[in-house]
Formats: C-alpha cells, structure tokens, sequence
C-alpha cells in the first residue's frame, strides 16, 4: 500500500494541476459557442425583419394585381350583359373596354431572399419556415410572373384588342367629343354573327381572369401565412 501511496499522490496532484486547464478550455469552448450561436440568432433575426419587410411589399403588389383581375372580370360580365340587354348605360363602355383587355406585370422584390441563398438556407434554423420562404420564392412567384409576363393567352390586350374594337366601333363612337353623342347603338343589336364572336371572345376572357384570381387568392393566402409565421419567429 505505501508503494502506491506515492504515485496516487503523484496522479492527483497531476489532475488538481490539470483541472484548471481543463475547466479554462472547456469554458472558453462554450463561450465560443455561446457567442456563434448569439451571432448566428443575430443574423437570423435580421434576415428575418428583411424577409418579412420584403414579402409584405410584395403582397401589396399582388393584392393590387389581384384587385385589377377582378375588375377586368366585372368588366367582362357587364360586356356580355350588354349582348343580351340594351338598355345599359353607355357612359362606361370605353373604361369596361379598357379594364377588360388591361395586362398586368409581376413585381416581385427579391434582395432579401437573395441575400438568403448567398448565405446559405441554413441561416434559418426553422425548417419548415424556410421551405415554405423557399417555395414562396422559388415557385409561387415563379408561377405569378409566368402567368403575367410568359402565358400567350394573358397579353390580353395584344390578343383581342383589334377584334374588339372593330365590333365596337360599330356601337360606340371612340373620337374625342360629347358621352352623349357617341352611342351608335347597342351591343345587342350587333349581328348575330358578331354577337356570337364577341360573346366567345369575352367568355375567354372571363376564364382567363377567374384563373389568375385563383392562383392569386392562393399565393396571396401563402404570403400572408409565411410573414405571420415569421413575426412569430420574431415574437412580435
């Protein structure tokens, strides 16, 4: 026993030493990790104010987007009321014209995604909030600019303006002058022919509205999920 004795007293003695250093490194090793992960919720945060910013600066854009859909839909409805009755008034006829053939453009502010991607998804801790920011961006207002600025279909204006002003033109006089004065005559007295065509040319187009405002309801709906759930992240 008093041949051990000496080396357990060597052996403690060499542990007592080394657990300063031990208790040093291990502290400094969480300090280090204590402020990656500070500066890491930092960022986050931050990314998040600007995320959040951005979306709702989109939202107003597809809100407006979405209001101009529903009016060149009214528009359109009233065109074909007018096929069937001729007693509306004429005094709207040139802005229901206008409204039902208006294009729309997508603006979309992307800075702050991208500056997201540059950093890496993973500055996100929340999975599921970042695949549904991903999936806003990368898809749903994808999907908003394709319809806007890449179907054919929807240059409403370049498709029907031409045919509808030569049916028009035969009802309503588009030269500068007196509301009054510029009836020719109902739409529903168009021929027949005439009538039918510009009946299948506005039933087009009122398809083509009630598609974009479905896909609009459902990204706007999107939008507005994703920015809640962000000031949730945020505790605001």
């Amino acid at each position: 026993m008093n041949d051990h004795s000496p080396r357990r007293r060597v052996f403690g003695n060499f542990i007592l030493n080394m657990l300063p250093t031990f208790l040093g490194v291990l502290l400094a090793f969480w300090l280090s990790e204590w402020a990656s992960e500070r500066n890491f919720k930092v960022q986050e945060r931050h990314l998040f104010l600007e995320i959040q910013h951005e979306l709702e600066l989109n939202l107003s854009d597809l809100k407006e987007n979405f209001k101009g859909h529903e009016k060149g839909l009214a528009a359109t409805k009233s065109l074909q009321r007018q096929l069937l009755d001729g007693s509306h008034n004429y005094d709207t006829l040139l802005q229901q014209y206008v409204d039902a053939l208006r294009d729309f453009i997508s603006i979309q502010h992307t800075a702050a995604y991208e500056t997201l991607k540059s950093r890496g998804l993973a500055s996100i801790s929340n999975d599921s909030l970042r695949l549904q920011i991903a999936d806003l961006y990368d898809f749903e207002f994808e999907t908003i600019e394709k319809i806007e600025e890449k179907y054919a279909p929807h240059e409403f204006f370049e498709h029907y303006n031409e045919p509808f002003l030569r049916i028009l033109a035969k009802c309503y006089d588009f030269t500068p002058g007196e509301v009054a004065n510029r009836r020719i005559m109902p739409l529903s007295a168009l021929p027949k022919e005439e009538k039918n065509l510009l009946n299948a040319r506005l039933m087009k187009l009122k398809y083509d509205r009630l598609f974009s405002l479905e896909i609009y309801s459902e990204v706007i709906r999107k939008v507005e999920m994703v920015i809640e759930a962000i000031k949730n992240e945020l505790g605001t």
